[in-house]
């Protein structure tokens, strides 16, 4: 069985933020584009809204031009996301600079691995407390469907 588990974040009126400066804000609280082999999971430029994701080995300055583009053409962004050197990751998905998805989806964080409770508590410590400031998140909501 399928369990999608998201955490979503809109960011206050009037504030201008680059997708650049979101996944810095990320990089500057412990998570990081690189998975433990050096690789980095994202959506290339061109994608054409498909979410044709590519993992490939990229220095995060390259992912940062990639992004930079992406966002000159409007395009969505997204890149997985690692904590602090583990194989726990979020999906980050940058709508627009305003509207910031995070998909709970890479070894997810339980309290209970029997029933797999998300430690959603975990999420808001590592992410949230992170964020609230240098983002000035407006708004958030966890959302978890079966």
């Amino acid at each position: 069985m399928s369990r999608m588990v998201s955490l979503n974040l809109t960011l206050a009126n009037g504030i201008d933020v680059s997708a650049r400066a979101i996944i810095e804000a990320f990089i500057s609280i412990n998570w990081s584009p690189l998975d433990a082999n050096g690789a980095i999971d994202y959506l290339p430029f061109g994608d054409g809204g498909m979410h044709d994701w590519e993992k490939r080995m990229l220095t995060i300055a390259q992912l940062l031009s990639v992004v930079d583009a992406k966002e000159r053409n409007n395009e969505i962004i997204g890149v997985s996301l690692y904590w602090n050197n583990t194989d726990l990751g979020v999906v980050l998905l940058i709508h627009d600079p305003s509207t910031i998805s995070l998909g709970i989806d890479i070894n997810r964080k339980y309290l209970d691995e029997k029933t797999q409770t998300v430690d959603f508590n975990w999420y808001a410590t590592n992410i949230l407390q992170g964020l609230w400031d240098k983002l000035r998140i407006f708004r958030y909501s966890f959302e978890f469907m079966m």
